[in-house]
């Protein structure tokens, strides 16, 4: 163990080190000040991915390149959104609440999230891997089941967040749907 606290992970000491040493940056944003630069990320995010598409319209990128370029603008603009749910944007300042928000939106129309992502991630926060734990089917499923659940849940266009409580049943059922390949016609009919 390094400095701090003998009892704590050396990992969580580090981080803590890390964050207070961040803080102190002349780039940090003062307390309660606006956080502007995960929102000009998210301009950027959000010019290279109509561009992305603009190319694959005019026939000047392959669709499967096209593909792992707006997946991985959208690992970003993930980036952004979470910072939104932790109000680290605002800071928590009611006066720059409004801007968070509007950051927030922008950010789930590049990922087709909703607004009940943010009180979802904040009821995972709450109960993270109990039962109802919302993000438990992210965590405690193989990739394989999740990756087909999500193909499926984007296969046509609708309006899902990823904050659906799944308990332990649910999770086998999600299992058992990808092996007999049913994921398809059972998210029709969740989405009917």
């Amino acid at each position: 163990m390094q400095g701090g606290d003998e009892t704590q992970p050396r990992y969580f000491t580090q981080r803590q080190d890390l964050v207070k040493e961040m803080r102190k940056a002349p780039s940090h944003p003062k307390p309660g000040a606006c956080d502007f630069v995960p929102a000009l990320e998210l301009l950027g995010i959000a010019i290279s991915h109509v561009t992305v598409t603009r190319m694959v319209m005019d026939n000047e990128l392959d669709m499967t390149a096209a593909a792992y370029l707006n997946a991985t603008l959208s690992v970003n603009a993930f980036c952004i959104l979470h910072h939104c749910t932790h109000e680290s944007i605002s800071q928590r300042n009611p006066e720059h609440e409004a801007f968070e928000n509007t950051v927030f939106r922008l950010a789930n129309f590049i990922l087709f999230f909703d607004d009940g992502y943010k009180e979802a991630h904040r009821a995972h926060h709450q109960r993270t891997n109990e039962e109802d734990d919302p993000d438990i089917v992210l965590s405690h499923s193989p990739l394989h089941e999740v990756g087909n659940a999500l193909f499926h849940i984007t296969a046509t266009p609708v309006y899902v967040h990823l904050g659906i409580p799944l308990t332990q049943t649910k999770l086998k059922a999600l299992y058992w749907a990808t092996q007999f390949g049913l994921t398809r016609p059972i998210m029709s009919i969740l989405h009917h």
